[in-house]
């Protein structure tokens, strides 16, 4: 689920990266799963119930995520984005883990560690010529982006919240209330800030952002569902083999070199699932 999860999340955010305007991409794909993916959540809500517990996850979920689309298109518009992805994944990866064992007592096994850690640093190694570049031009402040940090202490917050939440709604109805939420409230920002001429680009050629909503829709459903079956300590770091395929990604149709450096880096990445996997 989650190698299937992390495929189509490498697809969606090639097509993010490659819009004009990436706030206005993601309120555009969040409006898409508003849209399109209301009948189905509406059936298995009827089906399964609303357990209010779920429903305070799933709404603080959708508020956090405001921030975490605000704070992506930050970074992506303030430092290159060889550096703003690689950081906030990066961070995400390994807080996960050690909030899980801090707050829900749900520490991985001592040999996980070694798998996590793995993916940590092969997350660094594929960006490392980013890394170096950003060095040279601007010193430490260059390859430091404050905005991928809070990134991904943001996906951290809300990996740890979903999979409480997940316990009590079905993901179906729990992805799409928080994306609905989300979308309501960058839509409230776009009306407050008077910008709502960015979002007509989206409105016009809505396709990409189509795509990318139902897209992002079936992934993080996928990983919400995977974890109701596995800790999120695992879930959340083996999350990142959608870097894997996005690097294949970038090599096929965005013409970026696949240097063996970044081979090497894809298998550490590899290295450290298959090490959560056989020993976590």
């Amino acid at each position: 689920m989650i190698v299937f999860a992390g495929a189509l999340h490498a697809g969606w955010n090639a097509l993010t990266k490659r819009s004009n305007d990436q706030l206005a991409f993601c309120w555009g794909l969040c409006g898409a799963i508003a849209l399109l993916c209301a009948p189905l959540a509406a059936i298995v809500a009827f089906r399964d119930g609303l357990d209010p517990t779920g429903v305070q996850y799933m709404a603080t979920s959708g508020l956090i995520h405001i921030g975490y689309f605000a704070l992506l298109a930050e970074a992506h518009r303030t430092s290159d984005l060889g550096l703003a992805y690689p950081v906030s994944r990066g961070v995400g990866v390994l807080m996960i883990p050690i909030a899980s064992a801090a707050l829900l007592d749900l520490a991985p096994e001592p040999a996980a560690w070694i798998g996590i850690v793995f993916i940590a640093i092969g997350i660094i190694w594929l960006h490392i010529g980013a890394f170096q570049a950003a060095y040279h031009i601007r010193g430490w402040h260059g390859v430091i982006s404050w905005f991928a940090l809070a990134n991904g202490l943001v996906i951290a917050t809300y990996s740890l919240i979903d999979a409480r939440g997940v316990q009590h709604l079905h993901p179906i109805v729990y992805n799409y209330g928080q994306m609905t939420i989300a979308f309501i409230g960058l839509s409230a920002w776009f009306l407050y800030t008077r910008s709502t001429d960015r979002l007509q680009p989206i409105v016009a050629k809505p396709r990409m952002a189509v795509i990318a909503g139902i897209g992002s829709y079936i992934t993080y459903t996928l990983v919400l569902a995977a974890t109701r079956l596995a800790p999120v300590a695992y879930v959340g770091p083996m999350r990142e083999v959608s870097i894997v395929f996005g690097v294949f990604i970038a090599a096929r149709f965005l013409g970026e070199r696949l240097t063996s450096g970044r081979l090497i880096g894809v298998v550490t990445i590899v290295l450290g699932m298959v090490t959560i996997k056989i020993l976590g």
